[in-house]
């Protein structure tokens, strides 16, 4: 079997909690854990279950892998923000990093951050016994003890103060933060209830970074769009000036609800997408240029991600339900609905353009989100 198929079994195993199996697949196959992208969708993906961490850490997985060699959340960040206190507390007890931030930041204990948020007191404890920092400012100037009291954690506030814990304005360095982003709150009126936290940063070394986050609709289809990419502005391609503040944005159906399910490789690359093109216009210094742009996988073409034959995006400005923002500060925000082709149809809207193509779909009914094994429309 190709690392694809190994790391396809490996979940399919996973899922079936099957750890006698695993332990075959992994000592008849060590080079699963030696490529690093596949060793940290392993163990990210399967951070509820501490024995299987402790199963992959015990063949050679760093238990500090990041989630992407990119980023820097490492599995106990990843086990925080699902709330699975036992597999945090084997982390701590066998060697995990605790203090740390993203790329660039100065180090502060991010995972505490995210047990605050999240309420889980217990989580938080473990971390501050551990020797979380607790009077250090964040990314987003806040302190532990901040974070308790905006998110109204009272009893972890408590705590934290029964620690030593100050308020982020009797740290040195403090700024006030900046005004919220708008762009939350329209996607929650377009679309549904956003999540209240983000995936990992899209563009981390961006100003401000780029985060990837979850709305989710009546019939349960899920958006994932960028925030904090409209900030600042895209160099114009041509004709792309009333285009330069701009968000993306993608529909799916069946997306799983537990985030550590979207590490697995069938369900990742979509996010992995929304990431690379958030930094496009930035690394390529020119933006998406217009109403309509389409990004292909490679020349020729190559499949977007396991298990379709879609290899290119097509993105289209002004597309309902999110069309466009007009925020407080003048900026007028496109968003970008990336809409996945075939080959064949990326040739055919290069030949016979855009409004073209998209008839061909009302005529085959395609659905506004992601089918990964539909047909081609040409």
């Amino acid at each position: 079997m190709n690392m694809l198929d190994l790391e396809i079994r490996y979940f399919e195993l996973q899922r079936a909690g099957d750890l006698v199996s695993i332990a075959h697949l992994l000592a008849t196959h060590p080079e699963m854990v030696t490529v690093q992208e596949v060793a940290a969708r392993m163990i990210h993906g399967s951070i509820s279950n501490p024995a299987l961490v402790a199963l992959l850490v015990a063949r050679g997985v760093n238990v500090n892998t990041p989630e992407d060699p990119r980023l820097p959340d490492r599995p106990l960040g990843t086990a925080v923000m699902g709330g699975y206190t036992e597999t945090v507390r084997w982390l701590i007890e066998h060697g995990s990093d605790i203090n740390y931030g993203w790329d660039g930041d100065k180090d502060y204990c991010k995972p505490l951050a995210s047990a605050i948020r999240q309420g889980y007191t217990e989580v938080v404890r473990l971390l501050v016994e551990a020797g979380a920092y607790l009077n250090v400012l964040d990314r987003t100037n806040r302190t532990p003890l901040t974070w308790a009291l905006d998110y109204g954690r009272d009893e972890i506030a408590a705590y934290l103060r029964s620690k030593g814990g100050v308020e982020s304005h009797e740290v040195p360095g403090y700024v006030p933060p900046p005004p919220p982003d708008p762009v939350p709150d329209h996607v929650a009126w377009a679309v549904g209830p956003v999540r209240p936290r983000g995936w990992v940063p899209a563009v981390p070394d961006g100003d401000p970074p780029v985060a990837v986050r979850v709305a989710v609709r009546e019939d349960g289809v899920v958006c994932l769009f960028t925030e904090g990419m409209s900030a600042r502005p895209q160099p114009p391609g041509p004709g792309g000036e009333e285009y330069q503040y701009a968000e993306l944005a993608v529909h799916l159906s069946g997306w799983p609800d537990d985030p550590a399910r979207w590490l697995e490789p069938e369900y990742r690359w979509p996010l992995d997408w929304l990431r690379r093109l958030a930094r496009h216009p930035f690394d390529a210094g020119t933006g998406f240029g217009g109403p309509v742009a389409v990004v292909a996988n490679g020349d020729p073409p190559q499949p977007l991600g396991p298990g379709t034959a879609l290899t290119c995006w097509l993105l289209l400005a002004d597309k309902d339900p999110l069309g466009r923002l007009d925020a407080a500060d003048g900026r007028e925000v496109v968003f970008y609905e990336l809409v996945p082709l075939h080959t064949a149809e990326r040739d055919f809207e290069r030949e016979h353009g855009t409004e073209a193509l998209l008839e061909r779909f009302a005529q085959a009914d395609v659905p506004e989100f992601v089918v990964p094994d539909r047909p081609s429309v040409v």
